[in-house]
């Protein structure tokens, strides 16, 4: 018998951007009201397992699933976000990085860094576990994870369209991909 698994990632809430400290920047609190939100979306799954990046939004994201679920959060730190330095904008300095995962400037992490720290930690978490779990990471994180599992067709639009919070679920057999789609979190 083959075993289906789902897989459902998390783009964190809204982020308290007054706080300057990347790793320490809590969810504001509408982020908060949203994330307890989320819980109506898990409430009748059966989540066996509950990974997230070590940083604050994205833990006070999952933190109300995970008291619900009654189930512990496994911090990856190679979930965590991507390491930038500052810019005049960085929208427009992002989608010039989606042109070659390779380019970054100096200081800052390349798209092909976070791909292979990003990919490897959910191959890993994918190849371990014997039932659904949630992972819970940031935008661009999750948008090169997507790239890589979608052969490229989540692209940077795609990541512009994403909110915060946003819901995917992936669908995987034998570590396949199956399906992919965004969920409604409304």
């Amino acid at each position: 018998m083959k075993m289906i698994t789902n897989v459902y990632f998390i783009r964190h809430s809204i982020r308290n951007t007054a706080i300057q400290n990347d790793m320490l920047a809590p969810l504001t609190n509408e982020g908060r009201l949203l994330a307890d939100g989320l819980t109506a979306l898990f409430k009748e799954l059966q989540i066996i397992a509950i990974y997230s990046s070590p940083y604050s939004r994205t833990l006070q994201t999952i933190q109300p699933t995970a008291s619900l679920l009654k189930l512990p959060i496994i911090k990856i730190d190679d979930f965590r976000e991507r390491r930038t330095v500052p810019c005049q904008n960085w929208e427009d300095h992002l989608k010039f990085l989606w042109t070659d995962f390779n380019l970054s400037w100096p200081g800052e992490e390349s798209l092909m860094s976070v791909s292979n720290r990003v990919v490897a930690a959910f191959n890993t978490i994918l190849s371990s576990e014997t039932g659904d779990f949630i992972i819970s990471s940031h935008g661009t994180a999750l948008s090169v994870l997507f790239y890589a599992l979608t052969d490229g067709q989540f692209t940077f639009e795609d990541w512009e369209k994403m909110a915060m919070p946003e819901v995917y679920v992936a669908q995987f057999e034998s570590q396949r991909l199956l399906s992919f789609k965004k969920m409604s979190v409304n």
